[in-house]
């Protein structure tokens, strides 16, 4: 690999992470010009490449992660006249300078294939809202206002909740967001894919229920999720083929996908989302609400909350929040994965809204 290749390939990841620095001050050019633009082309154009391919994205990053490895050791395994008698300091350098080319490309492509959606326009700025912080009075009525429907939804349906499969959440994640996305100004989707990682827990282990990847266009969520929670994340990482890159706004996008759907377990998915939110902060503030509201649950709901969070203590995150938290902040969320939390507040100032 030339050098003028690395350098070129360095160049234009800064140039394109300064192009993001500069988007954060121009949102409203950045909405019209990238996300409802530029954007829209690009994704098609990923989504009709990948969608070819015989195997799920967990393969397809797998396999380019392999490409990039070998790339690296390269120097030192070959045996061709070309690097028989290079000195090993020079090996050590070729390979350093291979996987700063493949950083580049990877940040390159990341920032043009989705990464700019984070400057775009705010949710609230979209809807005509102001969000208000939620204080734990907030909480607590948002919990007990879902006491009653969580109870009525659960009890009609099977003990055991089914899984359903990869193609079914997919087709129907597809509709619900595309139409929820439609109904708040935003575009379509076009035919995003999704992918369920296995083996089960591998997603939770680095950090995450779900993941978009941008460089082939393909929503991700873990093969180990339960039941009463997959449809939603399912909606919440399609929401990011939407061109949503804030965590909060995609996880309004699910609460609002799910309770228009017709299904009765992907509506208890938004329910129980919602409870999990919210019960999370109150809990902080107050556990002994916390609980006193929990304990006015059906047993068959409580006993789906020990499950969900017995899946996150059989895989442990290997990183905690951390790496999470720190790309978050790169990207110009100052609140990291505190930002997820934010979903409620927009929940309950569009609820306002929508009511007048």
């Amino acid at each position: 690999m030339k050098r003028s290749s690395t350098v070129s390939w360095l160049l234009i990841a800064v140039a394109s992470y300064l192009l993001f620095l500069l988007a954060w001050h121009m949102p409203a050019t950045t909405e019209n010009l990238y996300s409802n633009g530029l954007y829209l082309y690009l994704r098609s154009m990923l989504e009709w490449l990948t969608q070819w391919w015989p195997v799920s994205g967990q393969w397809l990053v797998l396999l380019l992660a392999g490409a990039v490895f070998w790339d690296l050791i390269r120097p030192f395994v070959s045996s061709g006249k070309d690097v028989r008698n290079v000195p090993t300091l020079a090996r050590i350098g070729l390979s350093l300078r291979r996987l700063l080319t493949s950083i580049a490309v990877l940040v390159a492509i990341f920032y043009w294939s989705w990464g700019y959606n984070y400057a775009r326009q705010p949710i609230d700025v979209q809807l005509g809202i102001t969000p208000e912080t939620l204080s734990p009075a907030m909480l607590t009525q948002e919990l007990t206002g879902l006491i009653v429907p969580l109870n009525t939804t659960r009890a009609v349906l099977p003990a055991q909740l089914p899984v359903p499969a990869r193609a079914a959440l997919q087709e129907q994640g597809r509709r619900l967001v595309s139409a929820t996305l439609l109904d708040l100004g935003y575009p379509a989707l076009r035919k995003p894919r999704l992918n369920m990682w296995q083996p089960p827990g591998l997603l939770i282990r680095l950090g995450a229920s779900g993941v978009y990847l941008p460089w082939i266009a393909q929503a991700n969520i873990d093969g180990a999720l339960h039941p009463a929670q997959i449809t939603l994340i399912s909606l919440h990482e399609l929401a990011h083929a939407g061109g949503l890159a804030d965590e909060a706004a995609c996880d309004f996008i699910a609460y609002v996908a799910a309770q228009r759907s017709t299904d009765l377990q992907t509506q208890y998915n938004g329910l129980l989302g919602r409870w999990r939110q919210a019960g999370a902060r109150l809990k902080r503030y107050d556990a002994p609400a916390y609980e006193a509201l929990r304990n006015q649950l059906s047993a068959q709901i409580q006993t789906d909350l020990d499950q969900i969070n017995a899946i996150y203590k059989k895989y442990p995150a290997i990183f905690g929040d951390r790496l999470y938290d720190d790309y978050l902040k790169w990207q110009g969320i100052e609140q990291g994965v505190d930002r997820y939390a934010d979903a409620l507040a927009i929940w309950r100032a569009w609820q306002s809204k929508t009511r007048e």
